[in-house]
């Protein structure tokens, strides 16, 4: 589960590392219009909230797989500590 989570996570990164530089420039062909005169602001616009969710959405999974990463090794430590002491128990 952890490997699973951690391919994830860096493809998601690169996945935002993406996306983020698309819309870096988008947003700055939208707040400086006359420094790109040769760019559609309206296509500029258009393809900054297409990939806005799209953004969000890698986001939001890339949390969910770095909790996974940080809290499931956690959870191994205390399952076998767990398991170690009532072996020792019994």
């Amino acid at each position: 589960m952890y490997l699973k989570a951690k391919k994830l996570h860096r493809f998601l990164a690169l996945l935002i590392v993406v996306l983020a530089l698309i819309m870096m420039v988008t947003g700055s062909i939208m707040k400086f219009p006359l420094l790109f005169p040769f760019v559609d602001p309206l296509a500029a616009r258009r393809l900054h909230n297409t990939l806005s969710p799209f953004f969000s959405l890698a986001l939001f999974f890339m949390a969910a797989s770095g909790l996974t990463m940080y809290f499931y090794p956690l959870y191994l430590k205390k399952k076998t500590t767990k398991k170690t002491l009532s072996s020792t128990a019994s």
